[in-house]
């Protein structure tokens, strides 16, 4: 399954794999920080750092590269992509009950 988000900003960074995953993230602990806690720790607590079963990327359109930021005139799209329906619809479901990131 696939999930399009449009992120609307001036300014995005050109390093920005750690924002998808913090995205990500936050969007699973609006919605269940239980099924999060069951993705990213062990069940004793220690970080899970095993192969998760998603992925996703960042498209940038008319923008303009300024150091380690991309100025951007129209907008970036983050693709997120699982064959799990489950994580798929815990993500959307977070993102929809918070519109705002910061």
């Amino acid at each position: 399954m696939k999930l399009i988000l449009e992120i609307k900003c001036r300014k995005f960074p050109v390093a920005s794999q750690m924002l998808g995953v913090s995205i990500i993230k936050h969007a699973l602990s609006v919605e269940s920080g239980e099924y999060m806690e069951n993705i990213y720790k062990y069940p004793d607590g220690r970080s899970n750092k095993n192969t998760k079963n998603f992925s996703f990327a960042f498209r940038a359109f008319d923008y303009r590269i300024d150091g380690n930021e991309y100025d951007i005139n129209d907008k970036v799209v983050m693709v997120i992509t699982s064959p799990d329906q489950e994580f798929i619809l815990r993500t959307y479901n977070g993102i929809v009950s918070n519109r705002n990131f910061r």
